[in-house]
């Protein structure tokens, strides 16, 4: 029975980070304001949650330092599904996050492989993924926004090392984290207050990543961590099919270069997690 709850647990946080940012590409929404009205969405449910479960909690700067950071990390997201769109974008910033965290691990927390040569074969598929998803043809726009993918990648990447490091209770990062988070998109209101636009849309896609990530918590705890990781980021492929199949984000022969590219990032992903079992 734990294996599968913890496989609905990790499905439905695949499906939720690989569609929250589906919104965004409905309400045709100014990126920034997006990012603004997802942080709402992230706080609010945040709150609810504490409300509804009774979760005891304390405002840690670290959380909060994390969530700021995490704001930074979306708002470059954002702009970059703006630019180079769902299919491309989020499968790069996944694969880089996922790769810098397994590095993070060896390095930070001293983590070991029992299998050197599937941490080896991960590093490799990803290396060889990252340039099929980001690959363009002519008619593609510039390499932008892969370039802001890569670098939110690598923001999301430090995310959790906070929570792991300092050990923080679930609640009190719950809380801190989402007020850092909301204060990134203060600025955004304060310069665009008159516009709406897209707000329900952002708003939702914020819940939908909040419940992604507390969804992904019970999948970790049913399946493991070296597990359940891996299977949330079935959310690249989730992402690609919403841009090439319903988006048409690529109507080239391009599409098959970076289909490929997606289900490298993916086994590689499996790859560096299974490593340490």
């Amino acid at each position: 029975m734990p294996v599968i709850l913890g496989l609905i647990a990790a499905s439905i946080s695949a499906i939720l980070w690989g569609s929250n940012f589906v919104p965004m590409k409905f309400a045709r929404a100014n990126p920034l304001l997006f990012h603004a009205f997802m942080c709402t969405g992230i706080f609010f449910s945040s709150v609810v949650y504490v409300i509804i479960f009774k979760t005891a909690f304390s405002i840690s700067p670290f959380a909060v330092l994390a969530g700021v950071s995490w704001g930074i990390g979306n708002i470059l997201a954002v702009k970059a599904l703006d630019v180079s769109g769902l299919s491309r974008a989020l499968p790069v910033w996944a694969g880089v996050s996922t790769f810098l965290a397994f590095l993070w691990g060896l390095i930070l927390f001293k983590e070991t492989l029992n299998s050197l040569p599937l941490g080896v074969l991960g590093i490799l598929l990803f290396l060889i993924g990252l340039p099929l998803v980001s690959a363009r043809d002519e008619k593609s726009k510039g390499r932008k926004g892969i370039y802001m993918a890569v670098v939110a990648g690598l923001i999301f990447s430090f995310y959790l090392v906070p929570f792991k490091l300092f050990n923080i209770e679930y609640g009190d990062w719950l809380i801190s984290s989402s007020i850092g988070i909301l204060l990134t998109s203060i600025p955004i209101f304060v310069l665009k207050f008159k516009q709406l636009k897209g707000f329900f849309h952002g708003f939702a896609g914020g819940v939908m990543w909040n419940a992604a990530s507390l969804s992904s918590l019970y999948a970790v705890s049913f399946l493991g961590f070296a597990v359940g990781v891996p299977l949330t980021q079935l959310a690249l492929v989730i992402s690609a099919m919403w841009g090439i199949l319903y988006f048409k984000e690529i109507k080239s022969r391009l599409v098959y270069k970076v289909a490929l590219g997606v289900i490298l990032l993916l086994a590689a992903g499996f790859l560096l997690s299974f490593s340490k079992l």
